[in-house]
């Protein structure tokens, strides 16, 4: 797709040192994206997708003061059973798993589902299956107009 800017969390939350937060304070991984966002926005981009897991609606708030724009920003969050995400992160090789983290993100989430943007189940799909529901959603959504 043209103009699809894709921005990983994970790899933007590695360019911090390790004492970053304690000098940045909370959400500086959301914030620094959502600054990342609004420029390439500014520079040309139609789309930019953050990758990145928002376990609660401060989070998103974190992201979209710093986008600061008045554009529409949609929140597709992915959703599986805990038992899935755990077999998925049994999965992944040894360096690049998440342990308890799993299910503690998984409890923090759940109560906060309704808020945290459209919902889409993952459990017992392809990769192929999400992204045709994914770009399902975004198909129902009206264009946007750019001035």
């Amino acid at each position: 797709m043209d103009g699809l800017v894709c921005i990983s969390g994970d790899v933007l939350r590695g360019f911090a040192p390790a004492g970053a937060r304690a000098m940045l304070g909370p959400g500086s991984t959301y914030r620094a994206a959502g600054e990342l966002t609004r420029f390439y926005l500014k520079a040309g981009a139609s789309t930019v997708v953050f990758e990145y897991v928002f376990e609660n609606p401060t989070q998103i708030a974190y992201f979209k003061s710093a986008l600061n724009l008045t554009i529409r920003c949609e929140v597709i969050t992915l959703w599986a059973s805990l038992e899935t995400l755990e077999a998925r992160d049994a999965r992944r090789d040894r360096s690049a798993r998440q342990g308890v983290r799993v299910a503690q993100g998984y409890l923090t989430m759940r109560p906060h589902l309704p808020s945290l943007g459209r919902t889409i189940d993952t459990d017992g799909v392809t990769a192929n299956e999400v992204a045709a529901r994914i770009h399902r959603f975004l198909q129902e959504l009206p264009p946007l107009t750019r001035f």
